[in-house]
């Protein structure tokens, strides 16, 4: 089983360099056709701020004891826009996340000495991650509203990761970051509307679903699974065109 992720993610890190590749091209065309026809062309760039809330979850279950279970995620990060024609641009920008995983175990096995009551767990993972995305926009534009399908690619790093233990007689605390997959590269996409609000601002919602393919914790199998999010983003964009 080994073999055969390491091979697939030979494979997966090639197609995304073939992405991004494709995604340098466009551009780059982008740039050579219009600047012949208009020497000083006006860029169609939008920049802004935003905040975003959602779950982070894994793909498997943790050992035979109990589960990963979100306990919710929040964020704030800086969107930048550019939009290479009428129907397709270029989305990008950097997220700071951070997100909580959560599991209640009990081992109904082992009594405490005093109380001969069930011995229970609960562990919380609280990490904090920066995200790059880079997506490509294919715009639908009606009047006053924007509809834009973002997909592509995801690359994040975990900045720091704390385990947290709270038995039924006291709490404890590791930085486990040197034990977690912490550089993540996947996948994601979603749809984003847009309000135009003033001549130059637009209001943004938007719902995205973004998927990894590094281990979360790959130094224990009992503990390995892919993270997964999903995630509702809103905020003010500042546009240099109409």
């Amino acid at each position: 089983m080994k073999v055969i992720h390491k091979k697939c993610m030979i494979l997966f890190k090639r197609v995304c360099l073939t992405f991004v590749l494709l995604l340098v091209f466009i551009f780059s065309m982008h740039y050579r056709l219009f600047s012949s026809v208009d020497n000083n062309p006006t860029p169609k760039i939008s920049m802004g701020i935003g905040i975003s809330f959602g779950d982070y979850e894994t793909t498997r279950e943790y050992g035979s004891g109990g589960e990963w279970e979100s306990e919710g995620a929040f964020g704030c990060g800086f969107i930048f826009e550019n939009m290479l024609s009428n129907r397709f641009g270029i989305h990008s920008g950097i997220w700071f996340s951070q997100f909580i995983l959560s599991i209640h175990e009990t081992n109904h096995g082992h009594h405490d000495e005093s109380t001969e009551d069930n011995y229970s767990d609960d562990i919380e993972s609280r990490n904090n991650m920066l995200t790059i995305p880079l997506y490509l926009i294919t715009s639908f534009q009606f009047s006053m509203i924007t509809l834009n399908l973002l997909t592509g690619l995801n690359f994040s790093y975990i900045t720091e990761s704390f385990l947290y233990n709270n038995t039924s007689n006291q709490q404890r605390s590791v930085d486990i970051k040197k034990y977690i997959g912490y550089t993540q590269i996947g996948i994601g996409g979603g749809l984003e509307i847009k309000f135009r609000f003033f001549r130059f601002v637009d209001i943004f919602l938007s719902g995205i679903g973004e998927r990894y393919f590094n281990d979360y914790i790959p130094a224990d199998d009992n503990w390995e699974g892919f993270l997964y999010d999903f995630r509702i983003l809103t905020g003010v964009l500042f546009r240099t065109h109409k």
